[in-house]
Parts: structure tokens; C-alpha cells; sequence
């Protein structure tokens, strides 16, 4: 399910291509679009002077807010203009607001500044952790609405290909799309013509129609087994004007694609291929790099025990997998959380370390989360049969990593994470977080901690005492006594336990409050004090 839609555009006409097929989007997810302007020189040697660069970001503002003027459109939208360089904005606001989907325009500038912009949605293709919407300059294709959207899925019989087909299955969710899998058997003579160093084991298996279309019918009933309307076809030709062909041919909305597939010595065949593709589409190309984890399962053998993990996070990427996992990727999810839970403590360190680094918090939320309720971004979380049974032993490994990591980039994002997991309505992951926040000693959460204790969940009001008490300072101690005047019965002695833990540095504000009306809490108080001069006097 797609979220949040980024869409970059640079002020022309080209570039705001993108903006209905983002709206379309939006609109079945009820997904929020961020539209995102760089302010940047249009001269490579000559950076904006500081009054041309605040007239430019006023500019850009205004015509960002003209582009959805009306109060009543069905997706949230936000505006973000920043100066700087456009590809380093693009990826920093997909990692910091957990974008789900890219939906850009090939080039939008024109004159000499074109392959400017066109280098920016090649970096963008290579380096976003999330799929690409590409709109080429050459796309005049409107989405029809009274039929049903076809997307075609050229594949060529690689592993990584086969990676996007996740990302597909959740693009043609969306739109309630049909699947058109392709496969192009190029002839033996074109393969020896572009790759004339491949083996010629490898010339024949691409150029056997016959076995290209057994491995097609395979992966299309696959998807029809899990309710996908899935048509296949194999044709035989060079690979670029084929799937355009074919294209046209099936009316075909979208074409998706992973960037990269073949290994070996034809390692760059679906590169070029997609590209190809996108020089010369009127349609949008919907492309997915390899490396990326899908968004469902491709095949039911990783749900296994006989399909090591580590296969898995070595064959994918480590850091793809835990960037997938943030963003709520189910399967990358399960990956992370079964190499915790295994037995090879190198693999639990390197997924600890890899962890570290994530400096989002939407992978820690989910960390929470799981820890609460056992689910993933809401969604119920089935891990494969663990080697160790004992499920306390992985809620072990999760809570260890959400301790401090002193120096780790990731700390900020356990930070944001357990102040949101505080105003979780769910008391599940309030207690988590609060359990969370006593353990790191979190003071900076203080006035989180003590917003929770005027909830309506005793549960919750009793574990934020305890973290109070733990966490101490003149705010945690004017808290709880504050409390002692309107919580009463249990909740009173974990108060005055509290109060006790902090010790003598709450005595100052408990004699104060030995002059209060309130015979409870002043007995309460009483309580305390007798208890902290208990221990001071055996110290």
C-alpha cells in the first residue's frame, strides 16, 4: 500500500506529467503526495546569489500551491521547496518521510539544462530505496477510467527480475490492474551479436522459446493462485522494440520493470533493456531496482525453513532488506526478524549493525510494535518455524536492539519512535514504550512519559509511574505528586513507590505538601517520607 507519493517537478509543463498518474494513485490508497521543488542554480559554476535564491524558493512556493488550489481533493497534499541539488533532495526526503512511491517525469527543463534533469531521474532510478513512476517526456498515455488499467511485466528469467514482481502485485492492487508477463527469447544470432563473450550454454537457454515459455506459464500461475488476473505471453525477438511492440499491441497502461536483471556476463541486459525502454515510451515505466525486496511473496519456498535466511539477505542486500522492512515490507520484515531469532550469532551481529544505521523511525515504530502486539505496520507477522521455540528469546533480541547503541546513527530515530509509540492509543505499545523509555533512562521523554499518566489505562498509568520514578527530575517529581491529588487506590502506593525511587531529591516537594487539605494524598505523602527516611537512615 502506498502512503506517501513523492513527486518532484521543476516548474515546467514536462515535469507536472506526473502529477495525474500521482493523483490516480493517491486517490486509491488515500495516499498523501508530497510535491517536492529544488531551488538550484541553472548554472553549473555560478551558485544562486542569497536575494535570487529567496525570490526563487517565494516563487517555486507559489506555484507548488497552484498546482492544487481546490480544498476538496481527495489526497492530502504537501509542498516542499529547498534549495540544493535536486537528486540529493529527492533521496533525503524519501528516507526522512518513509516515501513509498517516486512518481517523476524523465526530463522536464529545456535547453542545455535537459540532461541536468535527466541525470537526476537516472540517479534517482539507481540509488531510491523505492520504486520509480517514470513519465517520459515522450508520454501522451492518459489512464482510461472505463476499462480495466494493464500493466506489462517483462522478465528475463532472472532472480532479481522476479524481485519486482512484488512491487507489481502491489501496483496492480492498486489500480485493479490485469498482469501481462512477458518474456523475449532473443534469437541465439542477437544474443552472440550484443554479449559475444557469453557461453554458449547461456545463448541457447535465452534463445529456447519453448523453455522461456514453461518458465512464464510458471511464474503466471503463481499469481493467479494468489487472485491475480494474469495474462502471459513469449515472443522472439531484440528485447527493447519487442516489449514496446507488445506494448501497443495489448494496450498496455503501464510497463514495469526491474532495472537490472541477468547475472554473468549478461549482467547489464535489463539495464540497457530498461533504458531502452524509457528513451523511447509513451507510456509510464514503472521500474524497480534490483536489490529491492518485493512488497509480497514471489515465491512461497522463503516462508521455509529449508530456504536459509541468509540466502535471502546475501542474494537481496542486508541494507535493502532492513530499508524494506522500515517501509513496512512484510516479507523483508520476516527476513530481519527470523535472522534474529536464528542460530548464527554473525548473522544476528551483522543484522544488528546494519539496524544501527537506520536513522528513520518508521523502522523502530514497527519494532515496537511488534514487540506489543506481534504484528508488522498492522499487519500480522507469520515467521517461519524457529529454531529456537522460546518467543521470549526474539522479543530478547528485538528489545536489545532498541536499547542504547551509544554513537549509533540510529538513536535520534529511537527516540521519535518511542515519543510516537507514547501517543499510541493502543495501550499494548504504550507499556512497550514506556518499558522502553525506564530502560534507556530516556530524560528527554520525560514530558511524553508524563502526558500518558493522565490516560484512562491503570496498566499504562502504573508502568508510567515506575518510568518516573526511574527517570527522576524536578518535572517527573511535580508529576507525581501532582497525581497523588487525583489518583487514588492502587494507583497511590506506585505513585509513592516512585516517589521513593527517586529518592531525597523528592523530599523538598513531598514537606510541601504536608500542608495540602487532601487527607489522601497527604497521607500518601506521609508514606513516602517515612519510607525514604527508612532508607536513608539504613544507608
Amino acid at each position: 500500500m502506498y502512503r506517501t507519493i513523492l513527486v518532484p517537478l521543476d516548474g515546467s509543463i514536462l515535469s507536472e506529467r506526473a502529477l495525474p498518474y500521482a493523483r490516480s494513485l493517491a486517490r486509491a490508497n488515500g495516499a498523501q503526495i508530497v510535491l517536492l521543488r529544488a531551488v538550484e542554480s541553472t548554472s553549473i559554476s555560478e551558485p544562486l546569489a542569497p536575494r535570487d535564491r529567496e525570490k526563487a524558493i517565494a516563487d517555486a512556493e507559489a506555484y507548488l500551491a497552484g498546482l492544487f488550489p481546490g480544498p476538496n481533493d481527495a489526497s492530502p497534499v504537501t509542498t516542499l521547496v529547498s534549495p540544493g541539488n535536486a537528486g540529493d533532495l529527492i533521496l533525503e526526503e524519501v528516507r526522512s518521510r518513509g516515501v513509498d512511491l517516486i512518481v517523476m517525469s524523465t526530463h522536464g527543463r529545456s535547453g542545455l539544462s535537459r540532461a541536468i534533469y535527466g541525470s537526476v531521474a537516472e540517479r534517482v532510478c539507481h540509488q531510491a530505496p523505492v520504486p520509480v513512476l517514470l513519465v517520459p517526456s515522450a508520454c501522451e498515455h492518459a489512464w482510461p477510467g472505463d476499462r480495466q488499467l494493464r500493466i506489462l511485466v517483462p522478465l528475463d528469467g532472472s532472480a532479481l527480475a522476479e524481485a519486482a514482481l512484488g512491487h507489481v502485485e502491489e501496483l496492480a492492487d492498486t489500480l485493479e490492474a490485469e498482469i501481462i508477463a512477458l518474456r523475449v527469447a532473443e534469437p541465439a544470432e542477437y544474443v552472440k551479436f550484443a554479449y559475444p563473450d557469453a557461453p554458449e550454454g547461456e545463448i541457447f537457454e535465452v534463445g529456447d522459446v519453448r523453455q522461456a515459455g514453461d518458465y512464464l506459464e510458471a511464474i503466471a500461475s503463481r499469481l493467479r493462485a494468489r487472485g491475480r488476473h494474469v495474462a502471459a505471453r513469449v515472443e522472439s525477438g531484440a528485447p527493447t522494440a519487442t516489449i514496446l511492440a507488445v506494448a501497443r499491441e495489448e494496450n498496455a497502461d503501464v510497463i514495469a520493470m526491474a532495472t537490472r536483471g541477468r547475472g554473468g556476463l549478461a549482467r547489464l541486459m535489463m539495464g540497457s533493456v530498461a533504458t531502452g525502454v524509457v528513451q523511447r515510451a509513451n507510456l509510464p515505466v514503472f521500474l524497480v531496482r534490483s536489490g529491492l525486496v518485493s512488497g509480497r511473496e514471489t515465491d512461497e519456498s522463503v516462508r521455509s525453513i529449508e530456504s536459509p535466511v541468509t540466502t535471502t539477505l546475501g542474494a537481496l542486500g542486508l541494507q535493502e532488506i532492513v530499508q524494506s522492512a522500515s517501509r513496512g515490507n512484510l516479507r523483508a520484515a520476516r527476513d530481519v526478524l527470523t535472522a534474529l531469532n536464528g542460530p548464527d550469532s554473525g548473522l544476528q551481529n551483522l543484522v544488528e549493525q546494519e539496524l544501527d544505521q537506520v536513522t528513520s523511525p518508521h523502522l523502530w515504530t514497527r519494532l515496537i510494535e511488534f514487540l506489543a502486539l506481534g504484528s508488522w505496520d498492522g499487519q500480522p507477522i507469520d515467521l517461519p518455524v524457529p529454531v529456537s521455540t522460546d518467543g521470549d528469546y526474539l522479543k530478547h533480541r528485538v528489545r536489545r536492539v532498541l536499547l542504547p547503541r551509544p554513537g549509533a546513527p540510529a538513536e535520534d530515530g529511537k527516540r521519535q519512535a518511542l515519543r510516537r509509540s507514547l501517543d499510541e492509543p493502543r495501550q499494548e505499545i504504550q507499556v512497550v514504550a514506556l518499558d522502553l523509555v525506564g530502560l534507556r533512562g530516556e530524560c528527554s521523554l520525560t514530558d511524553g512519559v508524563i502526558a500518558a499518566l493522565t490516560g484512562d489505562s491503570l496498566q499504562v498509568k502504573e508502568q508510567d509511574a515506575t518510568v518516573l520514578g526511574r527517570l527522576g527530575g524536578s518535572a517527573a517529581i511535580e508529576a507525581l505528586v501532582r497525581a497523588l491529588h487525583t489518583q487514588h487506590g492502587i494507583l497511590s502506593h506506585s505513585i509513592t513507590s516512585a516517589l521513593v525511587q527517586i529518592g531525597p531529591d523528592a523530599v523538598p516537594r513531598l514537606i510541601d505538601e504536608l500542608d495540602q487539605p487532601d487527607d489522601t494524598a497527604r497521607w500518601h505523602v506521609t508514606e513516602a517520607l517515612a519510607e525514604l527516611e527508612s532508607v536513608e537512615a539504613s544507608i
